[in-house]
């Protein structure tokens, strides 16, 4: 299968075979409910990158808060993020975060608490805004997307993800 083609568009033969991570449920301002927006987050990977699509479903798009900024300097902005623990060991963890107008931040975890921010991965991601929706891809290459795959040997990695919104309202989930 050819590798999907960063450009916004979720519309990739690879993406339309890979698993799809739904069922988000919020955290702020009401804790375990179900979400009142849809997000959808896929994941994919071959021998040199990992590749993360996402869909941000929204009734209200008109209100989604975005900014161009620096790297790792979101704002008063909405965004999302997702976070891979390879070892599945529930200590190490990568996270590639970005904002609706595809400002980057990552970071790594280890020891379940010790964040380094200084992590800088090489990585590209692209939005697209449409009816109801905004949709964006991810491509992490080299180290960071060869970190983040599951270690020989292990089958199963974790993963994690998260919606924020400028209005306070966000999710999460950890499969």
């Amino acid at each position: 299968m050819a590798a999907p083609v960063i450009d916004g568009a979720i519309d990739d033969e690879a993406w339309s075979a890979a698993s799809l991570a739904g069922g988000y449920l919020q955290r702020d301002p009401d804790n375990g409910t179900a979400m009142t927006e849809q997000t959808r987050i896929q994941v994919v990977y071959d021998d040199r990158h990992l590749y993360i699509a996402v869909v941000c479903e929204d009734s209200s798009p008109g209100d989604i808060a975005a900014a161009l900024s620096r790297r790792e300097d979101f704002g008063a902005t909405d965004f999302v993020g997702i976070g891979f623990d390879p070892r599945h060991d529930h200590l190490t963890a990568y996270v590639f975060q970005s904002n609706a107008s595809a400002v980057q931040a990552d970071l790594s975890m280890s020891d379940d608490d010790r964040i380094d921010r200084e992590y800088n991965a090489v990585w590209d991601v692209h939005r697209r805004t449409g009816t109801g929706a905004r949709c964006g891809d991810s491509r992490a290459s080299g180290p960071s997307g060869g970190r983040v795959k599951p270690e020989p040997g292990h089958r199963t990695r974790g993963d994690s993800g998260v919606r924020s919104r400028s209005t306070g309202t966000s999710s999460s989930t950890r499969r």
